[in-house]
Parts: C-alpha cells; sequence; structure tokens
C-alpha cells in the first residue's frame, strides 16, 4: 500500500506544474478513520473497506510535453473543464449540466430564450455545441455489432419522455427542433429534419390493411399507443388502454405560412404495381378527405371517401359541395350536390355526354326542365315565281339525330301577286334531312284547311301545301306547322 501511495504522490508532483521550491512530501499512510494522507501536508481521500475515493480541492492533469490538453477538476464554478491550445471543448458543473463546445454558448439563449437559462430550473443537462459551425452530434449503429443470439430491438436514437407531473400542468416535447434563417443569412438550402433511407433489400410494398409484411421499410411511422399489445402497464397504477390521440402530425401557422402543405415530388412513388398510377395517399375505406369552415367534428362541410366493402364499392361525397373541372378562366364543368338534386353543369359552351358505343342509358325517367326549345329566324320563301311576302318564326330542338321543328307564318300578296306553289320554310343552320320527313299544319285566316309539310333526303328546308296538295300563297293567310324529322 505504501508503494501504491508513494507512485500516486509522484503523479500529483509531476502534474501539480511548476513550484517555487522543491518540497518533500512525509510518507504516506492510511489512517484509522480512513483518510489517505501524506502526513498533514497533502490529503487526497479516503479508503474504505476495497472502495478508494480520491477527493483533491483541485485536481489538473496536463498532456504531454509540447501539447497543451488539459483536464482540471475542481476550482470555483465548473467541477470539471477540458480544453485544448487555450480552447474549452467540455465542462461539467452541478448547476448547469454538462457541456461539450466552447464556453460561450449565449447566442443559443439569444435564439431559442430559457435553453440555457440556469435560472429557469437549470440549463440542459447535455449540451452539446459544434466548434467549427458544422456537425453537432453525430450517432451510428450497426447491427454486426450485436453478437447476441436473441432477436433484440436495434434503435439509434432513443427519446423517452414520461408526463407524469400532478402538480403542475407544463407544457412537453419529446422532441424539438429549432430552425432560424437570419434575414442576412448566405445559403443553398435548409431543411429542419431529413429522414432518408437507401433500400438495398427486397422492394416490399405495404398497405393500410397490412403495414408490417415480412421485411417492410418505411422512411417514417407514426403510432398511437406504445407496446405490442392495447394494454400498457402504467407503474403504480396497473394496465391501462391508450385514448385516442389529437392528430398524427399536425401544420400550422405559429406567426408564419407554408407555401405548401405537403409536397410530393415528380417521380417519387412507384407504379409498377398500381397500373401507371402512384399511390400519393393510401388509406381504408371510410377514412375520409375532410373539409371544414369551422371549429367542432360536427361541422364538418364536406368529404371525399369510399365507403366500398368490396371491390367496385361507390365512391362518396358526402355534404354540400362544388366540384369545379377546369382552369379558372376558362368553360367549367361543374358537380354540385345537396338536398334532393345533383347538378352537372358547364359555365360555358355545351355539355356532351358521350360512350364509345355512342349510347347514353338512363336506367329511370328522364325529366328535362328549363328552356327545351331554341328559337331561330327561318327563311320562308314561296317558290315558282311567287312575289309574296312571308314572315314569321321557329322553334326547334335536336336530340341526337332526331329533329323537332315548330315554325309559324304570314302571307302579304299584292293585287294580281304571282302565289307560286309551295311554301319553303328553312332548317336550322347545319341542319340536312336524311331519307324523308313529314309534318303536318294548319291554316288560320282564310281556309281552315290542313296542311302538310315533307322534305327528301339532302334538302335543308320543308315544303309546306294544304291537304288538298294546293298552294297556302294568300294575301292575309297564317299557318303553323310542326315536323320531327331525322337528320344527318
Amino acid at each position: 500500500m505504501k508503494r501504491s501511495l508513494l507512485i500516486l504522490a509522484a503523479l500529483v508532483g509531476l502534474s501539480s506544474g511548476a513550484q517555487a521550491q522543491t518540497r518533500p512530501l512525509p510518507q504516506g499512510e492510511i489512517r484509522s478513520n480512513g483518510d489517505i494522507t501524506f502526513g498533514n501536508a497533502l490529503k487526497l481521500g479516503r479508503r474504505e473497506g476495497n472502495k478508494t475515493t480520491i477527493t483533491p480541492d483541485t485536481l489538473q492533469i496536463l498532456g504531454p510535453s509540447g501539447a497543451d490538453k488539459k483536464l482540471r477538476v475542481g476550482g470555483s464554478g465548473d467541477l470539471e473543464t477540458l480544453s485544448e491550445n487555450g480552447r474549452v471543448l467540455s465542462t461539467l458543473s452541478e448547476s448547469g449540466g454538462m457541456r461539450i463546445g466552447p464556453p460561450d454558448i449565449s447566442w443559443m439563449e439569444a435564439w431559442q430564450p430559457g435553453f440555457t437559462d440556469r435560472g429557469q430550473g437549470g440549463a440542459s443537462r447535455l449540451t452539446i455545441v459544434s466548434p467549427n459551425g458544422r456537425y453537432a452530434i453525430s450517432t451510428a449503429l450497426r447491427t454486426s455489432d450485436n453478437t447476441s443470439t436473441d432477436q433484440l430491438n436495434n434503435v439509434t436514437v432513443n427519446a423517452t419522455c414520461v408526463n407524469d407531473n400532478t402538480v403542475r400542468d407544463h407544457r412537453v416535447w419529446c422532441r424539438y427542433s429549432h430552425g432560424i434563417i437570419t434575414p442576412d443569412a448566405k445559403f443553398e438550402g435548409h431543411i429542419n429534419d431529413e429522414n432518408s433511407i437507401a433500400n438495398f433489400g427486397p422492394a416490399i410494398a405495404s398497405d393500410p390493411y397490412n403495414l408490417n409484411p415480412l421485411k417492410q421499410s418505411s422512411g417514417l411511422r407514426i403510432d398511437s399507443g406504445v407496446g405490442d399489445g392495447v394494454d400498457y402497464p402504467i407503474p403504480g397504477v396497473g394496465n391501462r388502454r391508450p385514448n385516442t390521440a389529437s392528430a398524427a402530425a399536425t401544420i400550422m401557422s405559429n406567426g408564419a405560412k407554408f407555401f405548401a402543405g405537403l409536397q410530393i415530388g415528380a417521380g417519387a412513388l412507384d407504379t409498377s404495381l398500381t397500373g401507371g398510377i402512384g399511390r400519393a395517399i393510401q388509406m381504408p375505406t371510410f377514412a375520409a378527405l375532410t373539409w371544414q369552415h369551422q371549429t367542432g367534428l360536427t361541422n364538418t362541410d364536406w368529404r371525399l371517401y369510399s365507403a366500398a366493402v368490396s371491390t367496385g364499392g361507390p365512391f362518396m361525397m358526402e355534404g354540400l359541395g362544388q366540384v369545379r373541372i377546369g382552369p379558372p378562366a376558362a368553360n367549367k364543368v361543374t358537380i354540385e350536390g345537396g338536398g334532393d338534386t345533383s347538378t352537372i353543369a358547364t359555365t360555358g359552351g355545351d355539355l356532351i355526354l358521350s360512350s364509345a358505343t355512342g349510347n347514353v342509358r338512363v336506367p329511370g325517367k328522364l325529366i328535362v326542365t328549363g328552356q327545351l326549345w331554341t328559337s331561330y329566324s327561318p327563311a320562308m320563301t314561296a317558290n315558282s315565281g311567287s312575289t309574296a311576302t312571308i314572315t314569321g318564326g321557329g322553334q326547334y330542338e335536336i336530340e341526337g339525330k332526331t329533329l323537332r321543328i315548330a315554325a309559324q307564318g304570314n302571307i302579304s300578296l299584292a293585287a294580281g301577286g304571282t302565289p307560286g306553289r309551295e311554301i319553303m320554310i328553312g332548317l336550322p343552320p347545319g341542319v340536312i334531312i336524311r331519307d324523308s320527313c313529314n309534318g303536318t299544319g294548319r291554316e288560320h285566316s282564310k281556309t281552315g284547311l290542313g296542311l302538310t309539310a315533307y322534305a327528301y333526303n339532302g334538302e335543308t328546308a320543308l315544303r309546306l301545301l294544304d291537304v288538298l296538295n294546293n298552294s297556302v300563297v294568300q294575301d292575309g293567310a297564317s299557318f303553323s306547322l310542326s315536323a320531327t324529322c331525322q337528320i344527318n
């Protein structure tokens, strides 16, 4: 034991630095009370059983000759300081925990008030500050270093946060990232959190009903509840089943805004298993995209979801809402639902329903409302040299290849004028008769006879005679007719 003390005395002497004069130490001894001393000149610590505790007032360990690496323990303020070439690498104190990095980290307090303030119950127990502005913390794990024969969990970084204070309702974060971009900063890009995964193993797809296929790989997973079972043992309480959490992820304004809430890069999604379309959001049935204009779960304005119980089930758009298809400045197709009716309409131009077969089927009754007829001004003339003047108007509608037309006219014929034979009534623009067409009418002011309207294949006007095959042209005569024709 005395030999060991002599060696320790020699080490202490080497680490004491330059002395004013050389002074011999008394012989070392362990006293009956356990003190390890060199007489009354130097007390090193205590010996209790097989345990030795060294308790110097200040212990300073220097690096090899020519180097400037120091470890100082004791003194006022920090309990331990490790420095190199005059630069403090780390400190350890009772009040402020351990700090690795430069001694002055007041800039952290400037950007994140309260983080290093010892007056708020003590600073972080471990503070790591990069001395060169590059990497501050690096952690690594290699599963080949785990030589256990049992299947174990391998976790590179673990953060455990137990919110169990029953006296004070603190604000609690299990993990927090604090990013600042100064107005004059020069940088190429800033990412607060990035999660990268490189899978050189098998490419295994998962789905909402099979989240853990063998050898699955996920970039990020958010769970509600912990452990393998639904019940979790709480010390001093017993097994409890977790309640529903508020949200898996929240995007919010904390004094500023985002240009986008969620972005999926071009080419980021595999399409080989889904017919060329990537699965941007993959959900089970009865999980909805929900819109609402005010707080409260019962104030849902609109929901978009699938209620399928098998392949080909319904796709639901629930609530009062409107879907617009088309750019803002162009004509749009709108689909609007609510109440007892739904509407499909255009804001300009025609609405065309088409199919590969050319057929559009309506299983129930087709009820047509609104303006059914289109008015037009047909050309009305009496052929074969007539000098009569005929004025009037017409209306029509076209359904598929069927034309329905109605016309009314008044005839003026000056004294000695030539009556001619048929009255020619022009069809709507672009309409050409297919095969033949027949219609009926009546003269109202002169003869009261019925009228016959007809046209032949390729013609663009109806011919009008009375039922006796005579001309209708008389001064003061008036007529009306209607016809249904097949058109090209």
